[in-house]
């Protein structure tokens, strides 16, 4: 099963902003009980 190589980049830049909200969410977390 082939996909569409903008399908790939879609959902790897869809996977790479969800990581970056988590960071950005346990960056913020960190700040707020130190």
């Amino acid at each position: 099963m082939v996909r569409p190589a903008h399908t790939a980049r879609s959902e790897r830049t869809r996977d790479a902003l969800r990581r970056a909200a988590l960071v950005r969410f346990l960056a913020q977390g960190v700040e707020d009980t130190s």
